[in-house]
């Protein structure tokens, strides 16, 4: 089957899809008939529209990539070359995903209801990764050109994408052909850990440069050519193994729904180690909708217990070695003290901005609620008595209370150990800093407790099998995570701490009116 037919098959899939999400908004419903699906003329028309989103989501998901995860190492890392942290990350991502064990919805949707054989397949997606590649390619040379200008560090930049993917599907093919398994994730965990203490070693003998890097480039580049001379991609019999071997290891005909249900149940799942007795204890101590929740809370300590302790030990572990190294400077080394006790005494508390995203990642709100809604709302929400607005509002305070505590306890650390660092003046701050610091700390952590349960209530974004299919929802997701990830850019703002203050306060005013208001008409099951 050649690509073009494959093409149209997934465009007329996009375009199904698309049309059926336009058709889930209500207004449109009214609007968009069901009949269009019998339009030939008008989907093809829109075919082209989708394919053309289809491209921009794809640019988009590579700069989300880059801005997310590559941003933030360089900006962790700011001593090692950006090409390197760059150079890292093209790695990890190509050896995670390849295209023989991918077990997608629409590679099973091809290869069972329209019978295209694995080598068809398999060329189309190669194709396809071709082009994604290449867009990320163009992208990657803009930037550079435009930021560094450098022609050559683009060029070699570029050759690193095409190559790697060329790579990584060589290496799986490989593997395949003389084990007649997959590569195991074991396997790849150790290659990943082998690949960043590597460079951690490069790193610390200060070997990265360049040269390091053209060199690294010319062994992918080298390696491609290898596998594209030698690795036999194009017979037929090593795809079809491939592909029967990964048919019997999943269930194909399950939907992508019962398979995301399936995750979702094994992450949030109830505890299997429960303790009888504390949860008879519980009982003879609360009573009514006190008693769901503190049930609740006991039978997920899994989920939020374990967590809680590793940050709050890790962040314990931070401060304690702070305090020992200041201690042993004063004693010992007062001139290298100096250098560091004054930026720590003029910077650390001048502005809240660096902090926003440590807060928003030491929030366990989403994880909360996720689990709020799969092992207990989705089945009460059934009843008329749940959905009272009494009964609603006693929730959402109740709730409210257990997650603003939950996540002020990683900051328990910061806030014991700087108010430490002051009273022995190890550090000594501006006057009324360190407590407009604190403040605003807490208030942050109230801001992002809040927040969750606000979009849950207000928004519910979960359907039964636990998708989030609330465009508001995602939208205002990935704002929060934008502005909470530039938090350091915000450290110009005059003022900033107050402002954070005020604007923490007022949505907090804001999000509880609006959960009293709104939430007995959106706070449902969704289909």
């Amino acid at each position: 089957m050649n690509h073009s037919v494959l093409k149209d098959i997934n465009v007329v899939n996009r375009t199904n899809r698309f049309l059926y999400y336009l058709r889930s908004i209500k207004p449109l419903r009214k609007v968009i008939y069901a009949n269009v699906y019998e339009n030939t003329e008008r989907k093809k028309k829109l075919g082209r529209i989708v394919t053309v989103l289809h491209y921009l989501k794809m640019i988009a998901n590579q700069f989300i990539y880059l801005f997310l995860i590559f941003g933030i190492l360089a900006q962790a890392l700011p001593q090692v070359p950006v090409e390197f942290i760059w150079f890292l990350l093209v790695i990890i991502r190509a050896c995670v995903t390849t295209i023989s064990s991918d077990d997608s919805i629409e590679k099973w949707t091809l290869i069972r209801s329209f019978k295209v054989d694995f080598k068809s397949y398999y060329h189309f997606r190669l194709h396809h990764d071709i082009i994604e590649r290449i867009l990320y390619c163009i992208a990657i040379m803009f930037t550079v050109v435009m930021y560094d200008q450098s022609v050559l560090t683009a060029f070699m930049m570029v050759l690193v994408v095409l190559g790697t993917k060329i790579v990584a599907e060589g290496l799986d093919l490989a593997y395949f052909n003389r084990y007649h398994k997959k590569i195991s994730g074991k396997y790849k965990t150790v290659f990943v850990l082998g690949l960043v203490l590597s460079f951690g070693a490069l790193l610390f003998a200060n070997y990265l440069s360049m040269v390091v890097f053209y060199f690294l480039t010319g062994i992918i580049v080298l390696m491609a050519i290898t596998f594209t001379v030698r690795i036999p991609v194009r017979e037929v019999q090593i795809h079809e193994s491939y592909g029967l071997y990964m048919l019997q290891q999943i269930s194909p005909e399950e939907s992508l729904a019962s398979i995301n249900l399936k995750s979702s149940q094994t992450v949030l799942r109830i505890d299997d180690d429960y303790n009888l007795d504390q949860s008879d204890k519980v009982i003879n101590l609360y009573e009514g909708y006190g008693l769901l929740n503190r049930l609740f809370l006991e039978r997920h300590r899994r989920l939020w217990f374990k967590p809680l302790r590793f940050r709050f030990l890790v962040i314990l572990a931070v401060v304690v070695v702070s305090v020992i190294s200041l201690t042993i400077l004063r004693s010992f080394f007062p001139e290298m003290y100096f250098q560091v006790w004054y930026p720590f005494s003029t910077e650390m508390f001048k502005s809240i901005g660096p902090y926003i995203f440590i807060v928003y990642l030491l929030n366990i709100g989403e994880s909360m609620t996720r689990a709020y809604y799969l092992n207990c709302d989705s089945k009460l929400l059934n009843y008329a008595f749940y959905r009272r607005p009494e009964i609603i509002w006693k929730q959402f305070v109740g709730r409210l209370g257990t997650l603003v505590f939950l996540n002020m306890i990683p900051l328990i650390p910061i806030i014991i150990g700087v108010a430490f660092m002051v009273g022995i003046q190890l550090i000594i701050p501006i006057r009324g800093e360190v407590q407009i610091f604190i403040i605003t700390l807490v208030l942050l952590s109230v801001f992002f407790s809040v927040h969750n349960l606000l979009m849950y209530y207000t928004l519910q974004p979960y359907n039964e099998s636990m998708q989030e299919k609330g465009f508001l929802y995602n939208l205002v997701k990935v704002l929060v995570v934008m502005v909470a990830y530039n938090g350091n850019r915000l450290s110009d703002i005059p003022n900033l701490n107050l402002w954070l203050s005020i604007i923490t306060a007022l949505y907090f005013i804001i999000g509880v009116l609006c959960v009293r208001l709104f939430s007995e008409k959106t706070y449902k099951i969704r289909k």
